[in-house]
């Protein structure tokens, strides 16, 4: 936040956001399948196969890799 924008004395009534380390490796998808290629490559998926998204090789009840990744991306 800009040191101006906030008058002094007064505190923002904002939290700070950060990105909890997040950085642009951690997120890329070579294949474009909505799952970062750091964790398909941690859970035996291929990182340049688009298909392995909709796939449910990774859950039982038929949940798509793509929906257990999403959900791994959330604490409980």
């Amino acid at each position: 936040m800009p040191s101006d924008a906030t008058p002094e004395g007064t505190t923002n009534p904002w939290p700070v956001l950060t990105n909890g380390g997040t950085t642009a490796a951690n997120i890329k998808d070579t294949d474009e399948d909505g799952i970062s290629d750091s964790w398909e490559m941690k859970h035996g998926l291929n990182s340049k196969d688009a298909s392995d998204g909709y796939k449910t090789n990774l859950n039982k009840e038929g949940y798509t890799n793509l929906e257990v990744y999403i959900n791994s991306l959330v604490s409980e």
